[in-house]
């Protein structure tokens, strides 16, 4: 049998499925992983290897299509076929290359628009992390989470360099430790980790050891 698909809503759309049907996620996204220009033209899906990777059955796999088709998510096109011809060579002429250069066109600049998003979710340090994700999936009446690490940043109220200071000290007399290490028992900033040390340095309160970790003197 031989399944052809296309999906016919966006990938924003996609995902918000994901989420509401769990159960499929598997399935769709080992297609999306498989098959990336599957939502610019009609692709054959090889169901068997699909149904492999997702770890279910082809039946499964045939039947969560046909939902999706009756929901309008996607073109489904199956039709008997005992036979296949694969080309080794791939067929480059002009004719070729013609048709589908707009579908690679407009490939690359969804590959390239969402990797400019990814980049802006990473780099971005004024706006809450929860409202960047739902404005990508067009939810604009949305509220800061609370739980990000920006609304942590923006609620946090900055350490009393003496406070760390002593904090610091308190530690050192347990063990010695590195700066990283300070900083994630303390919860503090590199900088307020970095701006304590170099006080109780500069006060000979502590030390460097050979080991390069911080020791009280």
């Amino acid at each position: 049998q031989k399944i052809s698909v296309q999906f016919i809503i966006s990938s924003k759309e996609v995902m918000r499925y994901i989420s509401l049907n769990p159960a499929d996620e598997e399935m769709l996204l080992t297609i999306l992983r498989n098959y990336s220009g599957i939502f610019d033209m009609e692709t054959a899906l090889n169901t068997a290897q699909i149904a492999q990777k997702a770890k279910t059955s082809e039946d499964e796999l045939v039947q969560l299509l046909q939902r999706l088709q009756q929901k309008d998510i996607i073109t489904y096109q199956s039709a008997g076929n005992d036979s296949r011809i694969t080309f080794n060579e791939v067929r480059e002429d002009d004719l070729t290359i013609n048709r589908i250069a707009k579908f690679l066109k407009k490939q690359n600049n969804i590959k390239a628009s969402q990797f400019e998003s990814v980049l802006d979710y990473i780099g971005n340090t004024t706006r809450c992390k929860s409202r960047l994700i739902l404005d990508y999936f067009d939810e604009k009446n949305s509220a800061d989470c609370g739980i990000c690490s920006y609304c942590i940043a923006k609620s946090r109220v900055a350490a009393s360099p003496v406070d760390s200071a002593n904090a610091i000290l308190r530690l050192l007399e347990k063990e010695d430790m590195d700066s990283r290490a300070i900083e994630a028992a303390l919860q503090l900033t590199a900088q307020e980790t970095i701006y304590a040390l170099q006080l109780l340095l500069d006060n000979n309160r502590i030390k460097i050891n050979t080991n390069n970790l911080y020791s009280l003197r």
